[in-house]
């Protein structure tokens, strides 16, 4: 595959670590960094983990979350953050379509442990054009490796 894959952790539940990078052969140059932290609202990895916390811990989140625009594309609400966990939930894959980066197309899954707890998301990135030629074979492969990497870890559907 020629885009970039994360796996991240959430943080403090408001924001996600990249605990592991993969760099594909793309031309687009991410801003990601192994340990660096990011806002959640804003990261397809984030959306999705936060779409898992259980309900108490996500408005918690949301009532700390300063929700500042860092493209046009940027949730800048809860309410639009809480629709697009919404949508999250009903799809059980999430995207980040520019929200962090200008050009930046993310789709992220959901990788849970034996009790069923999602504990990490892992993504893949890059640039918007290709991401969306090639959506249904890249969320195929994403979802894939997302179910793979949780029933490494124990969990049956």
């Amino acid at each position: 595959n020629n885009e970039t894959s994360h796996l991240a952790i959430l943080v403090d539940d408001t924001e996600i670590v990249f605990v592991g990078k993969e760099i594909g052969n793309t031309s687009i140059r991410m801003a990601s960094q192994i340990g660096v932290r990011m806002p959640a609202y804003c990261t397809g990895t984030g959306k999705v983990l936060l779409a898992y916390l259980p309900e108490d811990r996500l408005y918690a989140a949301l009532e700390k979350m300063t929700f500042n625009k860092l493209t046009s594309a940027t949730i800048t609400s809860q309410e639009q953050l809480l629709q697009s966990l919404q949508t999250i939930r009903a799809n059980g894959y999430g995207s980040d379509m520019e929200e962090s980066e200008v050009g930046l197309v993310c789709y992220a899954a959901p990788i849970r442990n034996f009790s069923g707890a999602v504990i990490a998301a892992i993504s893949i990135s890059g640039p918007s054009a290709r991401m969306h030629q090639n959506r249904e074979k890249l969320l195929k492969a994403l979802i894939s490796a997302a179910k793979e990497a949780s029933t490494m870890l124990g969990y049956e559907k």
